[in-house]
């Protein structure tokens, strides 16, 4: 379902991935892949996705799960503080791509 919401309401987002469609499981997978994340625009998930499908979707209550929106930078940094994770001098890098599994 969410697929399906993605392909609805962020068409362009969705487009960009074709060109993996070609790749997937080829030695090509990987470069295809980061061409398509380095033309990626930003989209505000909460805003284009769930604040635009409320009544298709649920809440469940859970328990033992703690939640935060990392929607500002400082959020991010006080919960990686509270759970004790320090932040490194290195510059990050850039990680790298999961390995397809087709089912």
């Amino acid at each position: 379902m969410l697929v399906t919401l993605l392909a609805l309401l962020t068409p362009t987002l969705v487009d960009a991935f074709q060109p993996l469609r070609r790749v997937l499981g080829t030695p090509r997978e990987s470069a295809v892949l980061a061409e398509v994340y380095a033309t990626l625009s930003a989209v505000n998930f909460s805003q284009a996705i769930l604040a635009q499908s409320a009544s298709r979707l649920a809440v469940l209550p859970m328990e033992g799960v703690y939640w935060s929106d990392w929607g500002d930078p400082r959020r991010l940094l006080l919960d990686l503080a509270r759970f004790g994770h320090q932040r490194s001098q290195e510059p990050a890098k850039r990680a790298r791509p999961m390995e397809s599994t087709v089912i």
